[in-house]
């Protein structure tokens, strides 16, 4: 069956629509770069989703509504507060904001965040594991992961925005996502070509996934008690609280409490 890409679609989006998984788009399309269709462009899927994707296999990119909770965070939101951060990393660009905001709002819907804490929180944490979205694999992650001994071997090193490790973590929170093959192909929340720097191979998957270990290491939660929570969110996250890091993660937490809009979420 022939479908036509419109402005504003992915092909993460287009395989939920039709009932597929993005690497079936590829195969049929002879596409390399998942990141790169046009508006116009005709493609081939599958007529009754023979490659069927794992229930909830990454949020919808049009989703900014779930329940009756409304987020009022959009990629010049993104802009702003991950613009002079205080780490020392650049600014995120524009353009890269259009693309991680959608997915990164439907992610947070998913897995029920509703208030500005919980939010501060994650962009805080997120945003110095990945130097404010610079960055989204470990840089020399085999090689780190044989070396450190990440469980499950090498293909088990930093990805995505929480940059998960180790397989059990990556089954814990595939499973959460609705992913439960992720342990079989973790370079899906991982970046084009294994390079740090490039597009995510799946925009949508990647941005989930750390908020989805945020919600299943219960950080979420946690961060409902504030400032006062913060300790433990490091100790959650990092496996300590005493870390080089601290005051830097937690300069940047007070930041995003202050730069994120308000209200955050509004009932609809």
């Amino acid at each position: 069956m022939q479908v036509t890409v419109h402005a504003g679609d992915n092909l993460s989006a287009i395989a939920q629509r039709f009932g597929t998984i993005v690497e079936e788009l590829q195969r049929l399309n002879g596409i390399q770069d998942p990141n790169q269709i046009f508006a116009g462009q005709s493609l081939e899927v599958p007529e009754s989703g023979t490659s069927q994707p794992p229930q909830e296999a990454g949020p919808d990119v049009e989703v900014s509504v779930a329940g009756n909770l409304k987020m009022n965070f959009d990629h010049k939101t993104l802009l702003e507060v991950y613009t002079n951060p205080g780490i020392d990393v650049p600014d995120i660009q524009p353009w890269v904001c259009q693309e991680y905001a959608p997915h990164l709002v439907a992610a947070f819907l998913k897995h029920g965040y509703n208030n500005r804490r919980q939010v501060a929180h994650w962009l805080a944490q997120s945003g110095y594991e990945t130097g404010c979205f610079n960055w989204l694999e470990e840089f020399s992650g085999r090689f780190l992961a044989a070396q450190l001994g990440y469980s499950g071997g090498e293909d088990f090193y930093g990805r995505g925005t929480a940059m998960t490790t180790h397989d059990f973590n990556y089954a814990e929170v595939g499973n959460l996502m609705g992913l439960p093959d992720l342990t079989e192909r973790p370079w899906v929340i991982g970046c084009v070509n294994e390079d740090p720097t490039e597009w995510p191979r799946d925009t949508a998957l990647c941005m989930e996934s750390g908020v989805a270990f945020a919600r299943l290491r219960g950080i979420r939660d946690m961060a409902n008690a504030g400032d006062e929570a913060f300790d433990q969110i490091m100790a959650t996250w990092l496996g300590t609280a005493d870390h080089p890091s601290y005051w830097t993660r937690f300069a940047l937490y007070r930041a995003m409490i202050a730069k994120l809009p308000r209200p955050l979420f509004v009932e609809v």
